[in-house]
């Protein structure tokens, strides 16, 4: 389940960024909520569509990027909202390094990618 991807994903991102110096967070967007609930975090700011995963820093291989957002995705199905798009698409454009990753190994291959090795 993507539920269980995210698990893995937060696992890995603790242990690889364990001395505290790179800042890391999961934005809980998703899930089933009352409709207070859902207006009472709407009231908060919060938005459809932000990636599931956002670390504040400049990966090593890219230093002049802002950051790094992951939208994850579980293995198998899973597909991208237009809203998802449209965040990944406006955070690339101002010079974050942005993916959908389908499942944990996926974003630990592409954090390798950009220079993070765990």
């Amino acid at each position: 389940s993507e539920d269980w991807e995210q698990r893995m994903l937060a696992e890995y991102l603790d242990l690889l960024f364990r001395d505290g110096s790179v800042k890391w967070a999961h934005v809980p967007n998703g899930g089933a909520r009352d409709k207070l609930t859902a207006a009472k975090l709407k009231g908060h700011g919060v938005k459809r569509g932000v990636p599931d995963v956002l670390i504040f820093c400049a990966p090593p291989l890219l230093p002049d990027a802002h950051g790094v957002a992951i939208e994850l995705k579980r293995q198998k199905g899973g597909t991208t909202s237009p809203e998802q798009k449209e965040w990944l698409e406006s955070l690339e454009n101002q010079g974050w390094c942005c993916s959908v990753c389908k499942g944990w190994e996926e974003a630990r291959r592409y954090l390798g990618d950009l220079g993070w090795e765990g």
